[in-house]
């Protein structure tokens, strides 16, 4: 599993909503209503996990989530261990 890590909390929970909305969830078909759960860091910063296969109802098959992300966000995903090196599970809130 990647992540996108973005400045602020307020960020990652606006792109967890643009990616959720991209595959299409909410989705009447399910109880879930977003494809991914940003979380957020005590230091204020915000991040996503990018799954290499969720279900899109969008494109009607499962995908790799990085494919909707840029070019710039692709190229700066952290792996799991950087993510829990850098304290990010110590304290999670998910938003």
């Amino acid at each position: 599993m990647r992540w996108l890590v973005l400045e602020t909390a307020g960020a990652a929970k606006a792109r967890e909503v643009e990616l959720s909305a991209a595959t299409g969830y909410p989705h009447p078909a399910t109880a879930t209503d977003r494809v991914v759960e940003a979380i957020s860091h005590l230091d204020g910063r915000g991040a996503l996990p990018v799954p290499t296969s969720v279900w899109s109802w969008a494109h009607g098959c499962e995908i790799d989530l990085s494919a909707l992300l840029t070019e710039t966000e692709a190229a700066s995903l952290h792996s799991l261990i950087e993510m829990a090196e850098g304290g990010w599970f110590d304290t999670v809130e998910i938003l």
